[in-house]
């Protein structure tokens, strides 16, 4: 299986901790470029799963805080037909409380902003039962660390592509966890979240992990796989790239139909 773990993260920090420098603070003068459409839509299988974000591009020096687009039209459809106008309800986020997808339905999202029109298609996938999550400790370098696995069986002749999200004590962990199913299909696997515990305190024994199991399809996958390669510097190259986009008009994001399962448990 392929996963994209972001342990290259720890492995940074740990190297930096061991790495003395000095450092130079170097201002880069960077052309200001148009601003695009940023679109960050899901819908689940669950209600209140279905919310589309709307933003925009921001500069290089810019924070990175969320700004809002109102005045878009949302909709849903599915075979051509309507079943949901989404409703704004705070700035640039947009929802349905009652809306959840079926497995295996093909979904259409539409957003029309200022005159002009984007779409995009997802699939929900069919549901893979989320067997059971562990954690242990691993060491590095001499130094312990807490990390959670995931266990599931994937089904024979079917391709499958998930996505992890975690979180520790309420606050949600850094890291790109996609997982697929190319040199594992139809087998039981485990899969660990390894992610840069400086970013928030590391596990400690009592510490509650929740994790919750997306099923996405392919394009959503291959989002979050150049998303993981750009921020990375991937791919043999060094320079940032967008991700790719399954949104049709010049637009940056995604939309994903997907199936979620959640798992909590306790650091042994």
């Amino acid at each position: 299986m392929k996963f994209i773990k972001s342990y290259h993260y720890l492995i940074a920090a740990l190297l930096v901790l061991s790495t003395v420098s000095c450092q130079k603070v170097i201002n880069v003068n960077l052309k200001e470029t148009d601003k695009k459409l940023v679109i960050d839509a899901v819908l689940t299988d669950q209600k209140g799963g279905c919310v589309v974000k709307l933003s925009q591009t921001k500069e290089f020096y810019d924070d990175n805080s969320f700004t809002g687009i109102s005045g878009a039209q949302v909709t849903i459809s599915s075979n051509g037909q309507l079943l949901s106008t989404l409703h704004e309800t705070s700035q640039g986020v947009y929802v349905d409380s009652d809306l959840k997808g079926n497995y295996g339905k093909a979904y259409e999202l539409s957003v029309v902003l200022n005159g002009k029109s984007y779409t995009a298609v997802s699939t929900m996938p069919y549901l893979v039962p989320f067997d059971s999550a562990y954690a242990e400790t691993q060491s590095f370098f001499g130094n312990n660390y807490t990390f959670a696995t995931v266990m599931l069986q994937d089904p024979v002749d079917t391709q499958n592509n998930y996505r992890c999200i975690q979180y520790v004590n309420g606050k949600r962990t850094k890291g790109n966890f996609i997982l697929d199913d190319d040199y594992s299909d139809g087998k039981r696997f485990e899969s660990t979240l390894y992610f840069d515990q400086n970013d928030v305190d590391s596990i400690k024994s009592g510490d509650e992990i929740r994790i919750d199991l997306l099923g996405i399809d392919r394009p959503t996958y291959q989002y979050w796989f150049s998303f993981e390669q750009s921020a990375s510097g991937g791919q043999g190259s060094a320079a940032p790239a967008n991700p790719v986009s399954n949104i049709k008009g010049d637009a940056l994001g995604y939309f994903s139909a997907q199936n979620t399962q959640t798992k909590i448990i306790i650091a042994p």
